[in-house]
């Protein structure tokens, strides 16, 4: 036990990475699953066509006649060919919907565009404000996802002091006599155990109405979006970066509050403070890497990188949490979508800096105004890669069928349409989702690279 006790955060950091090597195993053999059943489909594809085109067979003489199949025989292959389509495209929805959380029952989709007709290109000068006013809510949104909120103010604590003063029947009024000086001097020495007392009860305070430590300083906001001001809007690009962040973060939000779910304040909780959000910007590559800033992200053992199918996006969680309960959270983000940990750090809270909004109070400095309860508590930092499908964030595609009729692929959109195709990979018809500029370098056409 007491070696536990001295190795806490090396014992938990082991905990962690079996953990880890758990979960990233079982996602890699749900991918292969996948993969496994469409290579499945795909050969059967193959089989149907090629009866289609007639079968070969050797004669007695040693020659080889063609038969090619009556027309009772060809429709019963296109009806195959269609079952087999169809399940192909069930495999690509499942995919997708676990990828972006789509409901094709409801069509609900986890993944909302903050304001419509926006992406690829704004259908009016107005929808770049709008946007700004809804990403401004949704961040707020985020808070209250979390149930979090900031340390108290030092206008709280004040308040606190006179309620506290009031309670206590302390006289704040100067005092005469011959016992003046004296008097006065225990009246000082009591007004700083007010104070001390009043910071102790607004920290306790505030511990009991939230349930994680966090404000809009600890997220990641693109600023000249939430900023944006006077004539000049923002660009559909920076908007494209917001939304793709904010999507991002409202998973972290739900997987907190899923963690947190059966506590009652932060002293319970499970996730107790978010120190810090860092999330890239743009995508990983084969022999680079676009978007706004080169990522500062530690590398992936994984090696993924963007391909035609999906991209390849990173960020870190920094976080104050309850060390015996590290899986909970882990457990809560996996839940979320397509994430993979593939890194992550352990450290005392006593590294973490205080609150820079709030240093001193009444000449008193304050080292702490965080009240985590009584378990044991550590800053953990965790590392996580996520694959986000082309076929929804470069064209805004929720969903396939099939045509019938015409045995034809047809697309299902975001926005509610269905675009009958010639092949599943056509895009021609397609206004995309992705700003375009974005697209075309992820593309390679016109690549710009940082």
């Amino acid at each position: 036990m007491d070696f536990i006790k001295k190795n806490l955060i090396m014992v938990i950091s082991a905990a962690v990475a079996v953990l880890a090597i758990v979960l990233i195993v079982l996602g890699m053999m749900k991918i292969g699953s996948v993969k496994e059943d469409f290579s499945a489909v795909n050969s059967q594809l193959t089989t149907i066509e090629d009866l289609s085109r007639g079968v070969s067979v050797e004669l007695e003489d040693g020659k080889r006649m063609n038969l090619i199949p009556t027309e009772k025989i060809v429709e019963k292959i296109k009806g195959l060919s269609a079952q087999s389509k169809a399940q192909g495209y069930k495999l690509l929805e499942r995919s997708l919907k676990e990828n972006i959380g789509y409901n094709p029952q409801t069509s609900e989709i986890k993944r909302k565009i903050l304001v419509d007709g926006i992406f690829p290109t704004p259908i009016s000068d107005a929808q770049p404000w709008k946007f700004r006013n809804e990403y401004r809510k949704a961040i707020d949104d985020l808070l209250k996802t979390m149930q979090a909120g900031p340390v108290p103010s030092e206008k709280e604590i004040a308040e606190e002091e006179e309620n506290v003063a009031q309670d206590l029947g302390f006289l704040m009024d100067d005092i005469g006599g011959g016992a003046k000086t004296t008097r006065r001097a225990a009246m000082t020495q009591s007004q700083d155990d007010l104070k001390i007392w009043a910071v102790v009860s607004a920290a306790k305070k505030r511990a009991d109405e939230i349930k994680v430590y966090c404000n809009q300083s600890n997220l990641d906001i693109i600023g000249e979006v939430y900023t944006s001001t006077g004539g000049t809007p923002p660009t559909v690009e920076s908007m494209w970066w917001a939304q793709l962040s904010l999507w991002l973060q409202q998973d972290i939000a739900h997987a907190v509050a899923e963690a947190n779910r059966e506590a009652k304040n932060v002293t319970q909780s499970v996730v107790k403070r978010i120190t810090n959000l860092g999330l890239m910007h743009g995508y990983l590559l084969k022999d680079g890497y676009i978007g706004r800033e080169q990522s500062q992200l530690p590398e992936s053992f994984t090696g993924m990188v963007s391909s035609d199918h999906y991209n390849v996006l990173r960020f870190s969680i920094t976080c104050v949490v309850d060390a015996s309960r590290i899986p909970q959270f882990i457990d809560a983000m996996y839940k979320q979508g397509h994430y993979v940990l593939y890194s992550w750090s352990i450290a005392d809270i006593q590294d973490i800096a205080a609150d820079k909004n709030v240093s001193s109070y009444g000449g008193m400095k304050l080292n702490n105004l965080y009240d985590y309860g009584t378990a044991p508590v550590v800053e953990l930092t965790t590392y996580w890669e996520t694959y986000l499908l082309s076929d929804f964030y470069h064209w805004g595609i929720v969903g396939y069928d099939l045509n019938k009729e015409t045995n034809k692929p047809v697309l299902v959109m975001y926005d509610g349409k269905r675009v009958e195709v010639e092949s599943i990979e056509k895009r021609d018809n397609l206004k995309g989702l992705m700003p375009k500029m974005i697209r075309a370098a992820l593309s390679g056409e016109d690549m710009q690279r940082r």
